[in-house]
């Protein structure tokens, strides 16, 4: 409910750097908060700030990409995303044995810092999409096909 109300209000840059910041926020105090209810209020506002990210992110994939194109646009970040998790649950996995979990969400807010810069440095890519005119037809098809 939420969401749809801050890209309307905000824009999509303003949204997903607001999210993401939450996300990260929230990871970042989990690590630190022993209280069970606590914990899982935090969980409820990552999931926000997961489910923001998302949102924001597919809506301004659906206003750059073309439609001919945007399910494989979509695949390809669909397969990023898992090989990253794949990545990084298999690394936490085999760490966590030997450092307490705690280090690990540390760790986790550490990563989530340097993606929540990356989005700061996009600006730019939000501000040249803004003025390309939407991309709705398909592609003419070349002469003779």
């Amino acid at each position: 409910i939420t969401i749809p109300l801050l890209l309307h209000r905000l824009g999509t840059y303003r949204t997903v750097v607001i999210t993401v910041a939450t996300y990260t926020l929230s990871i970042a105090v989990a690590a630190f908060v022993p209280v069970v209810g606590l914990f899982i209020a935090i969980q409820g506002v990552m999931g926000w700030g997961n489910a923001g990210t998302r949102v924001g992110r597919n809506a301004e994939l659906m206003k750059i990409v073309p439609k001919p194109i945007i399910g494989r646009v979509n695949s390809f970040f669909s397969a990023y995303n898992y090989a990253m998790r794949l990545v990084l649950i298999g690394a936490f996995a085999s760490v966590i044995n030997r450092v307490r979990p705690s280090l690990m969400l540390m760790l986790t807010g550490v990563l989530l810092v340097v993606a929540l810069i990356g989005v700061l440095a996009s600006r730019s890519l939000f501000s040249e999409t803004a003025a390309l005119p939407p991309t709705d037809r398909a592609p003419e098809p070349a002469p003779g096909k």
